[in-house]
C-alpha cells in the first residue's frame, strides 16, 4: 500500500517495485501491487477497503487491503461489510491495512476519542 499519492503515480511505483499490475481504490489511499505469476479480480471497493481475488494455478485468496477513516460511524460501516464478507466467502481471506485503531489509550498520541481494537471484539487476536 502507498497512500496519499496521486493517480499519475501508480504506473511510476509499479515499474519501481518491479510490479505488472494494480489496483487502487476509489479514495486514491489504498494501492495493491502484484506480479504476473497472480491473476487479480476486483471483487469490491468501498473507499475504505479494496477486496481483491487472486489466482495462482489452483490455489485462491482473497485480500481485502483497510485504510480505515477515523469517524467512527464510518469505522462501524466498514466492520459491518468485512463482517459480510467473512460470512460468504470461502476462500482463504487475509485482512491488513490501517485500521486506526490502538490497543491501549496509554499508546494514544493525538487529541480526540479513544478508539480501542476492544470496541470490535479483536482484542484477544491482536495479544
Amino acid at each position: 500500500m502507498e497512500p496519499f499519492h496521486g493517480p499519475q503515480e501508480h504506473d511510476n511505483y509499479k515499474m519501481k517495485l518491479g510490479m505488472q499490475h494494480t489496483y487502487c481504490n476509489s479514495s486514491d489511499k489504498i494501492w495493491v501491487f502484484w506480479e504476473d505469476v497472480w491473476k487479480g479480480e476486483l471483487v469490491r471497493d468501498n473507499g475504505q477497503c479494496l477486496t481483491i481475488k487472486f489466482n495462482k494455478n489452483s490455489m485462491k485468496v482473497l485480500i481485502t487491503t483497510v485504510y480505515v477513516r477515523c469517524d467512527s460511524l464510518e469505522r462501524l460501516e466498514l466492520w459491518d461489510k468485512l463482517e459480510l464478507v467473512a460470512k460468504v466467502n470461502t476462500l482463504m481471506w487475509i485482512v491488513g491495512g490501517d485500521f486506526n485503531i490502538i490497543l491501549n489509550e496509554e499508546k494514544k498520541q493525538r487529541r480526540g476519542g479513544f478508539y480501542s481494537i476492544r470496541s470490535f471484539g479483536l482484542q484477544p487476536m491482536c495479544e
